[in-house]
């Protein structure tokens, strides 16, 4: 059985092959009139290899050799320096998103780009709060009922209503649906970690929309992008990833449920 801890990098290796078979089906499977061809290879192979990466995530995300129930059993990762030197620099890309959006949104008026100035104002807001969360992590610090973990989330739905906004009026939904994949998943990935702290643990919930989040982004890069919209993609890649790797070394450590280590020393105390 494959080894939990490797589907980081499963989902890496399937995000790449998926941002090449994208590139062709952007070349080949569009008319020049911008409607899209029946059937085309490349949007078929691009089509089952997310169905499959998405089962194989599904699949191998169950089964958690330890039962997590709080944030801090999740997502503490003391001293792993790989952890946070990703996060981090997740982190930087979200700064620089929310002055690229504040930018543009400055250049142009109208309702729209009102949204993309509240987008650039979240996305700094997000910095913090992702360093204050990466930083916790790395010092293994318990958070229950922390507001601070829902200003990420509350960011990308900023970005999925923005990115709405923007192809509303697309009539092709391949033109657009894996940059609207990759921004569902990264949100309900956020939303699901940001859950441990509220007693709503969902271990393989969490990995699965961490995984096919990093999958989505890298897939979505094969698409034409505004420079804030890649800078979150790639924060979401880094960021999720790292994520990823910490909460499935968490549930899948291989060691005794604590549980049932608890009723042995109890039977054992019994028995004495």
């Amino acid at each position: 059985m494959l080894n939990a801890r490797l589907l980081p990098f499963l989902a890496v290796i399937g995000g790449v092959g998926g941002f090449f078979l994208r590139r062709w089906e952007l070349i080949s499977a569009f008319e020049s009139s911008g409607l899209a061809t029946p059937w085309a290879p490349a949007s078929v192979s691009l089509i089952v290899l997310s169905v499959v990466m998405a089962l194989l995530f599904f699949l191998f995300c169950r089964g958690a050799n330890r039962p997590l129930s709080s944030y801090s059993d999740a997502f503490s990762a003391p001293g792993n320096w790989v952890y946070l030197l990703i996060s981090a620099l997740a982190s930087a890309h979200l700064l620089v998103a929310g002055t690229s959006f504040f930018f543009a949104a400055e250049i142009r008026s109208g309702a729209p780009h009102i949204l993309r100035l509240l987008l650039s104002i979240a996305c700094v807001l997000s910095f913090f709060s992702v360093l204050s969360i990466i930083l916790g992590n790395f010092r293994a610090k318990p958070r229950k009922y922390s507001l601070i973990l829902l200003v990420p989330g509350y960011t990308f739905c900023l970005w999925l209503v923005s990115a709405y906004q923007q192809y509303a009026a697309e009539p092709v939904i391949r033109v657009y649906v894996y940059e609207l994949l990759a921004i569902i998943c990264a949100l309900l990935a956020l939303y699901f970690a940001a859950a441990f702290s509220f007693a709503k643990a969902n271990v393989r919930w969490c990995c699965l929309f961490s995984l096919l989040s990093v999958y989505f982004c890298i897939v979505s890069l094969a698409d034409p992008h505004d420079r804030g919209s890649l800078l979150l993609l790639l924060f979401s890649i880094l960021y999720q990833f790292a994520t990823a790797m910490v909460l499935l070394k968490n549930a899948f450590s291989g060691g005794a449920d604590p549980s049932t280590e608890s009723n042995n020393t109890q039977e054992v105390s019994h028995n004495e």
